[in-house]
C-alpha cells in the first residue's frame, strides 16, 4: 500500500513538472513569434524605403531626359524648372541647367510620399547651328547629399 501511495504522489509531482515545461515551451514560442513579426515589419519598411529611393532615382532620370530634350530644342541657356512627374502624382523633379563649358544639368527627383530625394548631374556639350542641337553627355553621376 505504501508503494501505491508513493507512486500516486510521484505522478502528481510529474504532472506539475510537465505543466511547467509546457508553459516554458509556450513562452519561448510566443517570444519567437513576436521576434519574427518584428523582423517582418522591419523588412517591409526597408522594402518601402528602397522602393521610394528607386522611384526618386527614376524621377530624377526623367528630369535629365526632359533637360536633354530642352537642350536639343532650345540650345544652351541657364534655366531652372520644376515639374510634377508623373503628372497624376505629387512626386516631382527639379532641373537646373547651367551654361558654360561644359553645360551642367542637375536633376533632383523627389518621391514626396516618403520624402526621399535623389540627385543626378550630367556634364554635356552642345553643338550645331540650329534646332535640333546635338547634345553629347560626357559625364553622368549621382550627387550625394
Amino acid at each position: 500500500m505504501n508503494t501505491l501511495k508513493s507512486k500516486y504522489i510521484a505522478s502528481q509531482k510529474s504532472k506539475g513538472f510537465i505543466l511547467v515545461i509546457i508553459m516554458l515551451v509556450l513562452l519561448t514560442n510566443a517570444v519567437l513569434v513576436m521576434g519574427l513579426i518584428s523582423l517582418a515589419q522591419t523588412e517591409l519598411q526597408l522594402v518601402a524605403n528602397r522602393t521610394a529611393a528607386v522611384k526618386a532615382e527614376y524621377i530624377a532620370e526623367a528630369g535629365l531626359a526632359a533637360a536633354i530634350d530642352s537642350l536639343q530644342q532650345n540650345g544652351a541657356s541657364t534655366i531652372n524648372w520644376q515639374t510634377t512627374f508623373p503628372p497624376s502624382s505629387s512626386d516631382n523633379y527639379e532641373v537646373t541647367i547651367t551654361t558654360g563649358t561644359p553645360v551642367v544639368v542637375v536633376s533632383t527627383g523627389t518621391q514626396t510620399g516618403m520624402g526621399i530625394s535623389h540627385k543626378l548631374e550630367i556634364e554635356c556639350a552642345i553643338s550645331g547651328s540650329s534646332s535640333p542641337y546635338t547634345v553629347v553627355v560626357s559625364q553622368w553621376r549621382q550627387v550625394m547629399p
